[in-house]
């Protein structure tokens, strides 16, 4: 089954949702799973500077979360886990058009497990493609 998670945030905790989530649907023999990342999300992709905020309710406790996150073992930043993602089977787009004209964003600036593609290929072959679509 093709899946498709669409990350429509920067916000880190819906963000590594997103790739968690991915990560566990690519687990199950049969799935092919992608992450979409709208224009948002693509601050948290970022090789250098990432952005680091949180969704509001949780902004006030994150940084005691990430530390309890951390101590449980598991990887508290998009760069970490999105190696899991990837060595999972997990594929990584955004459009183009939208990094570079929304964001300032070239595939340079990006983790390299990110894949700028055209919007017709975003829409078309990866959303429009899905069998089953979410959104974070």
């Amino acid at each position: 089954m093709k899946v498709v998670i669409i990350a429509g945030s920067g916000e880190l905790d819906r963000v590594l949702h997103a790739l968690n989530y991915a990560t566990v649907a690519a687990s199950r023999e049969g799935n092919e799973v992608s992450v979409a990342l709208e224009p948002q999300a693509l601050p948290a992709f970022r090789k250098e500077n990432p952005l680091r905020i949180f969704s509001p309710a949780l902004q006030e406790d994150a940084e005691k979360m990430m530390d309890r996150v951390k101590q449980a073992g598991f990887p508290i930043t998009v760069a970490e886990t999105i190696k899991f993602a990837k060595q999972a089977g997990v594929k990584i787009y955004a459009c183009a058009p939208c990094a570079a004209i929304m964001c300032n964003l070239k595939e340079v600036d990006l983790l390299p497990e990110v894949q700028l593609v055209d919007p017709d290929k975003f829409v078309n072959d990866i959303i429009l493609a899905a069998d089953k679509i979410y959104r974070i």
